[in-house]
Order: structure tokens, then sequence, then C-alpha cells
């Protein structure tokens, strides 16, 4: 498959530093992508997120692609100590990462930002956000609206950084061309609905897509720190016909920790 992609990060109108970070690695043919936001509510958000980034860079750059869903689970694990040993302080970050191999993307997250999928002009959430408001929705308390506007939004009860071993979801999706791959923090997903971020990749070339998203998320008042990886399949081995009984049609949950 033949990847193109953009990505961009901003501090947003409000914060006075950007917390989060971004990272994009190639080893030969195998694309990672990373997003992280550090837990502005504790000590070092930034140093939190750009730890973690490192993390997941240095297990993938000493370990050969195998197992890709359970060494996503291992590259969290030892994100999650990095941050933890490292520093004598409460930190912690929420993590979205993507592989993209020659034939399938492997999704793996923590926390509360996101993966979505872009396909026939729709979008698909590719994770469940880790936090208190999906959880009263998963227990029939809180509708999805309700959620979307709810005090207690920014919540989150996994994090990378902490003492504990975190929990990892993993989705494997077999893109088909003209699909797109978007990891963000809450950032862009507090300030747009998935309609409007829908419509800006329908109208935007590739290069401009993560920028455009920035940009209008701050428009909307850019609460929060932005960050937003899009990534375009194109040469894809796969066609709409193979997966005809499934919605989204290409996602495969791997396993839940």
């Amino acid at each position: 498959m033949k990847y193109e992609f953009s990505y961009k990060t901003d501090k947003g109108l409000k914060r006075k530093i950007n917390e989060d970070a971004v990272g994009v690695f190639q080893f030969e043919e195998v694309f990672v992508f990373v997003v992280c936001d550090g837990l502005g509510g504790l000590d070092d958000g930034e140093v939190a997120s750009s730890n973690a980034v490192e993390g997941i860079y240095e297990y993938f750059e000493k370990n050969k692609f195998s197992d890709i869903a359970t060494q996503l689970k291992e590259a969290f694990e030892f994100a999650n100590d990095k941050i933890h040993h490292k520093s004598i302080k409460n930190m912690a970050t929420t993590a979205v990462a993507a592989v993209a191999t020659d034939n399938a993307i492997y999704i793996a997250h923590t926390g509360d930002s996101r993966a979505l999928l872009y396909h026939n002009q729709e979008i698909f959430r590719l994770t469940k956000d880790h936090s208190l408001v999906q959880k009263l929705v998963d227990e029939g308390l809180l509708s999805h609206w309700e959620a979307e506007t709810d005090r207690r939004k920014n919540i989150v009860t996994e994090v990378l950084g902490t003492h504990k071993i975190p929990r990892v979801d993993i989705n494997k999706v077999l893109p088909i061309d003209g699909d797109m791959i978007i990891l963000c923090s809450d950032g862009l997903t507090n300030m747009l609905v998935e309609v409007e971020i829908a419509e800006v990749l329908k109208n935007t070339p590739i290069e401009q897509t993560s920028e455009k998203l920035v940009d209008l998320a701050n428009q909307r008042g850019g609460l929060d720190n932005i960050t937003v990886v899009v990534i375009e399949i194109g040469q894809s081995p796969y066609s709409q016909a193979e997966f005809d009984d499934f919605t989204p049609p290409h996602v495969r949950n791997m396993f839940e920790n």
C-alpha cells in the first residue's frame, strides 16, 4: 500500500504551552504514527507526552516487526515504564498510534485521544474513549449526545505514566483506496463534530488537511492543544466488494487488555 500523510500540532488559543506531542517514523517499509496528549492537571504534561512518543519510537527501533498487535501493546507498556521511572513527578499522557504496513494498519490507544476512519465520505470511530463519560454511556447512564457536553468529559480512566500496566485496545484496519485514518487529540474532537471533519477531508488535498483541521478547531474556539495526523491510503490490495458484510467494512478488533 502507498501512504500519503500530513500532521500538525498547535497549542490552541487558550493554553500557554502545548502539552501534545506527535511523532511520524519510518522503518524501511513500515510507518509508525503517534499522537499523545499530556494531562494538563498533572505535572509536566508536555514531558509525559514527548517521553511517550520517544518511548514508542525506541521500542520499534529495537524490535523487528512481527506480531504487530502484540508489539503495539508492548510499545505502550515500554512508554508507560519510561515515563513512570524517569520522573519523580506525577506525569501522565493519553496516546493513540498507528502502524501502517504493506497490507494493514494497526491502531492502538490508551485514554481519549482518538483514531477515526474516513470511508465513503463518512467518519467511523476506530477507538472508544477510556473516560468516565464513556463508561457512563456504556452503562446506559448517559446518551452519546449528553456525553459530548458533560462537564466530566475530560476525566480519563486510562493513561500512560502510572505504575500500573495500562489498558491498550488494538484494532486492525484493512483500508481501501481513498480511505483515510485520522489520529487526533481531544483538542480537535471537542471543537469539531465528525461531519465537519469529513467535510474537510472531502474537499482538501492531503498535504493541507491537518493544517485545515487545526485552523478550523481554532476558529471554533481553540480551547485546548490540537494535534492531528491524517493518513491517506492508495494502491490497496483490497476492494469494497470484499467487505460488504461489515460496517465499518474493514475493521477487526484484535484484543482488549
